[in-house]
């Protein structure tokens, strides 16, 4: 079998759920988010949210996509775990919180501890 065809190892899978995880935790402590208000999101018990962030349970794409348009990042991003484990000098942060109406407020800004090149 080639390499093209080759389903992911478990070990691949467990890390993507680990930077959608951390991701996920960084995010909603950046917008004062509880874990449990993630829920209503997500359309799932508060118990089976706090069971993905601790990375027993596999995030599925379609919880992924609504996490995505909730906090208003690129699905990309939350699989890149927000850069958090590749690239620490990442020249953004999120800053905000979810109005009442649930949309997100937070916005990417540059971080005055990042010097800008130029």
């Amino acid at each position: 079998m080639n390499a093209i065809n080759e389903r992911p190892q478990a070990d691949q899978s467990d890390d993507d759920d680990a930077r959608i995880s951390a991701a996920v935790r960084a995010l909603a402590a950046g917008t004062g988010l509880k874990n449990a208000e993630l829920a209503p999101v997500l359309g799932i018990h508060r118990a089976s949210v706090f069971a993905k962030l601790k990375g027993e349970t596999a995030w599925k794409a379609s919880e992924v996509a609504s996490l995505a348009r909730y906090f208003d990042v690129p699905v990309g991003d939350l699989f890149d775990g927000l850069g958090l484990f590749r690239d620490a000098k990442k020249p953004h942060r999120v800053t905000g919180g979810a109005s009442s109406s649930g949309a997100p407020s937070g916005i990417r800004t540059p971080d005055p501890l990042v010097k800008s090149p130029g």
